[in-house]
């Protein structure tokens, strides 16, 4: 069972969505992230996603199945994803199951919007 929970925090840089995810991603949480992800992506219109991975402590299959539905959805509609930060435990567990080899894996935010076409020089997170 979680024991942290997900916290999701978003914001608008330019044209690219960045939700902040911290805590851990998984069976008991990823209706979270689905939820709120497809929430802020009808409300902002943006078609470029960075899921910024830096507090986010554990990620289980569950979690990589709702990464991946947002995923498509955005290829349907001509959209990108990125993620960015993803460290230990979390970075381990997407290249295992070569998500990073589908959505390109950034060290940085600033680096993720940057490739996604965002405002490069604007210090975000």
């Amino acid at each position: 069972m979680s024991v942290t929970g997900l916290q999701v925090e978003q914001e608008l840089v330019g044209e690219v969505l960045i939700l902040r995810l911290s805590g851990e991603l998984d069976v008991y949480t990823a209706a979270t992230l689905r939820e709120k992800a497809d929430a802020a992506l009808r409300s902002s219109g943006a078609r470029a996603v960075v899921l910024a991975c830096r507090h986010l402590a554990f990620l289980d299959s569950t979690g990589l199945g709702v990464i991946l539905g947002r995923f498509r959805w955005l290829q349907e509609r001509g959209g990108r994803m990125a993620l960015a930060g993803a460290t230990g435990r979390v970075r381990t567990v997407l290249e295992v199951s070569g998500v990073s080899r589908l959505i390109p894996v950034f060290d940085s935010e600033r680096k993720a919007v940057a490739a996604l076409g965002g405002q490069a020089g604007r210090e975000v997170g």
